[in-house]
């Protein structure tokens, strides 16, 4: 229950009362507690006149975000992951702490602007090491993001929403 509070961000006292049937989380906890173990929830309809849930779709299917590294800033999961097993290898943890890595390889507009040398480093350093910068229109924000696949032979699944134009 400490690990779980921990990354969900949660108090313990709350998980164990959850856990204990004491109270019912919302969606939302109940959704943040799940993403922390790596799994999503997922709406189905059942049939109501068969009482049966229809077979699995592709999106009940989808690959769960990794977790193998922490998270302290609940980026993308996918992305953190792609950082750090970049940071994993040595050229590039002497050039990059995680922060700037991650807003060099998503082209932020700050970093594009002020350093443009380092946003093209970085890019060098991903495509060297097998990461690849992919354009995503995200519906959440509104705009296109550039987000981060890994291709080593380690690398997690991705979700079918992953796939989409190389950047730029």
């Amino acid at each position: 229950m400490r690990k779980l509070g921990r990354v969900a961000d949660r108090p313990v006292s709350t998980i164990a009362r959850i856990e204990a049937g004491v109270v019912s989380p919302s969606t939302d906890v109940l959704d943040g507690l799940l993403r922390a173990c790596g799994k999503r929830m997922t709406v189905v309809r059942i049939d109501a006149a068969v009482g049966q849930t229809p077979e699995p779709t592709e999106e009940m299917l989808m690959p769960s975000a990794p977790t193998s590294y922490p998270n302290p800033r609940n980026d993308d999961a996918w992305d953190n992951d792609a950082v750090h097993y970049l940071l994993d290898q040595p050229v590039v943890s002497s050039a990059f702490k995680r922060g700037p890595l991650m807003e060099c390889l998503r082209r932020q507009p700050n970093r594009l602007r002020n350093q443009p040398d380092r946003v093209e480093q970085a890019a060098a350093l991903a495509s060297r090491f097998g990461v690849e910068l992919v354009q995503i229109y995200d519906p959440k924000v509104g705009k296109t993001l550039v987000r981060l696949i890994r291709t080593d032979d380690s690398a997690p699944a991705y979700p079918q929403d992953r796939i989409g134009k190389a950047a730029g």
